[in-house]
């Protein structure tokens, strides 16, 4: 078999592997999750228990990737040597581990791309959520496809690494342990100012930048390079209504999902 029919072969394995991926993840939430919430959430609201059933699923999901992440990568040499994260690697010669952790990661963002353009009409940053979600899908595919692996994987580390403790936050706000809904919050807001607006322009927009400077970039390395920095910005955008929450914790001692819309009260818990 030649070098593109063995391509063809793996992108159409990776695809129906995608899609049960995918199909896996819908019965969890359906299943799984659902049990979960019916003895965490019995006697709330329908919207409470919307709210929170995504809460839940979202902190497995994200969990499960972080420490996959985790345990694949502190054993990897080059993790360390930032520099070396533009070194091509060949798409038909990825482990199997490799190709799990990106397209689990694709799977998942297909699903959340779904929801948001299905159920996040009241969704303050809707805009910015899709197009978060369509170029976290490009970085995912386009890196794994044209053997930007390292670059990738990096990537999904920093970005999952803090969703986890967004996710228990909110949980705890419909469940209104308001003290421990603080405390987490307050370890995401640490986690993912760290790992997204230091470590991901150090460990990564910097060294490529380098890369592009140096003239011996192609073309596709550039589209990366402003993918990547749109994501950057986002984190900041984010990062201000980050702010907002906080100030509402301090000043106003209430805890407030901002990304919804004025409309949706049951996202504000006072603190006593």
């Amino acid at each position: 078999m030649d070098t593109r029919s063995k391509t063809e072969v793996n992108i159409f394995i990776s695809l129906v592997i995608c899609w049960t991926i995918s199909a896996c993840l819908m019965l969890f939430n359906n299943i799984v999750v659902k049990r979960i919430a019916d003895k965490l959430l019995k006697g709330r609201s329908a919207y409470t228990y919307k709210k929170a059933s995504i809460s839940i699923y979202k902190i497995f999901s994200y969990s499960f990737i972080t420490f996959y992440g985790y345990l694949f990568l502190k054993n990897e040499a080059w993790v360390m040597d930032r520099f070396s994260y533009c070194v091509k690697c060949d798409f038909n010669s990825y482990s199997l581990k490799t190709s799990f952790y990106f397209i689990y990661e694709f799977s998942f963002y297909i699903t959340e791309l779904q929801n948001v353009l299905i159920h996040g009409y009241n969704m303050k940053d809707k805009n910015q959520m899709i197009l978060h979600h369509i170029v976290t899908l490009t970085l995912i595919g386009g890196s794994f496809l044209l053997g930007y692996s390292r670059y990738g994987m990096v990537v999904m580390a920093l970005h999952d690494i803090s969703d986890p403790f967004l996710e228990s936050a909110k949980l705890f706000i419909y469940l209104k342990e308001k003290i421990t809904a603080d405390i987490i919050f307050t370890l995401f807001s640490i986690i993912f100012i760290i790992s997204r607006l230091f470590i991901f322009p150090y460990v990564v927009l910097y060294p490529l930048g380098c890369h592009l400077f140096s003239g011996k970039a192609n073309l596709i390395e550039h589209f990366f390079f402003v993918f990547l920095s749109s994501l950057f910005v986002m984190h900041v955008f984010w990062t201000k209504m980050i702010g907002k929450v906080a100030k509402n914790v301090i000043v106003k001692h209430e805890v407030r999902d901002v990304r919804s819309s004025s409309t949706d009260l049951p996202d504000r818990t006072k603190i006593d």
